[in-house]
């Protein structure tokens, strides 16, 4: 009896921290746009590495080095060193500058362009 006992906590367990404690789909796209489309960016890429986020260091035009940490709500993995990434505050879309071409990458959350 004790080991049902344990099976049905342990089912019980599993629904609580997998299903029922997820936050719904509707309080991410609000969380996101709440934080991702009051910032602004403007800067040329200096290097850059990826892990939670994209951490980016850049040189802006008035000459300063600058650190960001974009979050993965936009597909930035193809910006190299020598790209450029603008971004004014109010918009869900970023623009990475590249030598020979404008790329507009959106704001997305679940896939899916918000």
């Amino acid at each position: 009896m004790k080991v049902v006992g344990y099976l049905i906590w342990g089912m019980a367990c599993f629904y609580v921290i997998f299903f029922a404690l997820q936050p719904d789909e509707k309080k991410v796209v609000e969380n996101t746009l709440e934080d991702c489309v009051p910032l602004q960016y403007d800067f040329k890429v200096i290097s850059s590495y990826q892990n939670r986020y994209y951490n980016f260091e850049g040189r802006t035009k008035e000459g300063r080095i600058v650190k960001f940490k974009l979050p993965q709500n936009w597909d930035l993995d193809d910006v190299c060193s020598g790209d450029s990434i603008h971004k004014l505050a109010g918009e869900k879309e970023i623009y990475v500058i590249k030598p020979d071409t404008t790329i507009k990458v959106s704001l997305m959350a679940y896939g899916e362009e918000i």
